[in-house]
């Protein structure tokens, strides 16, 4: 007889629990109108984050250090500095009252319609309702809890599915891995979700588009990033050169130019995906490196990290190029990003110009929670 996997009995209790609570009290009124707002709250709550998302995405995002320094400037010296060297902090409070200035309008729309339409139909099928025997109304009380259970099982799935990243836990991911439900609801349900068109828009990082090939027959034994040679990747023209003086010609620190070109970077080149794919499947097209990135405004974490080698050598910036492996919010994946010397300051800093779609990450404190440093693969 096969153990009882206790990831499938703690499914089993989360789903049971409200149809069990809806026979034991039976039908009303009063509770069916609790559970179509419970479960109205819960689609809006989803609905309103996916919508943040996107809205964030597109609005948000692109502008977000400009935001910051709006928002900083209008404040007191002591909070404006807090801002601007945390400026997470304000990007996360700004998708916070967009979320709740959605959810609220949700809200408003919902109470309208339940107040206009569903509720008046419940409150007139209640008195038939009432006529009925006992079992009748545990019956329909069981039935109107459903969708409810439902919702609240596929919740715990996918929150049993992150957790097994945020915590990892052998013990705990072995059960998981043997979980039959587990896994039938996540295949089913949780990761076509997970993966479907609207969820592409939230801030993906990056999908294992960076690959080291060396001994390549056609060019002798040299290595090859994403199919083109390291100097092929950083090499540069007059354009690009010409753009990043400009851009910088009013800033006086060396970190002050380096953060607006890493502010321009962040904000105008688009992770490319189809590329990222063509990559991982090893279909190479000879189109990396920062002048393909500079002229068609996308690229992945290789074509980021070699455009700003170019512009930080057009303003005699010293650089590199670093690779080693990048915390996606899933898992750990083969990436690229930038260490940038400081002159006048005596240091080096870390950039990652990819990773600034979902935060700061110029010279930023906490940048080894989600890097690892593996090799330098070139200075200039």
């Amino acid at each position: 007889m096969r153990n009882i996997n206790l990831i499938d009995l703690l499914i089993i209790v989360i789903f049971m629990y409200s149809i069990i609570k809806g026979i034991v009290v039976g039908y009303s009124s009063y509770n069916l109108k609790r559970n179509i707002i419970s479960f109205e709250n819960t689609i809006i709550f989803f609905l309103s984050l996916v919508i943040t998302i996107i809205l964030g995405k597109k609005f948000i995002m692109p502008n977000y250090m400009e935001i910051v320094n709006q928002i900083s400037s209008k404040l007191n010296n002591d909070i404006g500095s807090i801002i601007r060297n945390v400026p997470k902090i304000t990007i996360i409070f700004l998708y916070v009252v967009v979320s709740i200035f959605i959810i609220n309008i949700f809200i408003v729309f919902m109470r309208f319609i339940n107040n206009r339409l569903i509720f008046n139909v419940i409150d007139g099928a209640n008195t038939e309702i009432r006529k009925k025997n006992r079992s009748i109304r545990f019956f329909l009380g069981m039935i109107f809890t459903v969708p409810k259970s439902i919702i609240i099982t596929i919740i715990a799935v996918f929150l049993i599915s992150i957790s097994g990243v945020l915590v990892p836990n052998n013990k705990i991911l072995q059960l998981v891995d043997d979980s039959i439900i587990y896994n039938k609801i996540n295949t089913k349900v949780v990761s076509p979700v997970s993966t479907s068109y609207v969820f592409k828009y939230i801030p993906t990082i990056l999908d294992n588009s960076f690959k080291v090939i060396g001994n390549d027959s056609n060019v002798g034994d040299i290595t090859l990033y994403n199919g083109v040679t390291i100097e092929d990747g950083i090499k540069s023209n007059n354009d690009i050169d010409e753009f990043a003086v400009e851009l910088t010609k009013n800033m006086k620190s060396d970190r002050d130019k380096v953060e607006k070109l890493y502010m321009w970077i962040s904000s105008n080149i688009k992770y490319d995906y189809e590329k990222a794919g063509n990559i991982m499947e090893e279909n190479y097209v000879n189109d990396s490196g920062a002048i393909t990135a500079f002229n068609s405004k996308k690229g992945v974490c290789f074509d980021y990290s070699c455009l700003l080698v170019s512009f930080c050598r057009a303003i005699d910036i010293k650089s590199r190029i670093v690779t080693g492996q990048g915390f996606t919010g899933t898992q750990w994946a083969p990436h690229a990003w930038n260490e940038v010397y400081l002159e006048d300051e005596d240091k080096w800093i870390n950039v990652d110009t990819t990773f600034a779609v979902s935060g700061y990450y110029f010279d930023s404190y906490n940048f080894d929670k989600d890097h690892i440093k593996e090799s330098v693969i070139g200075q200039w």
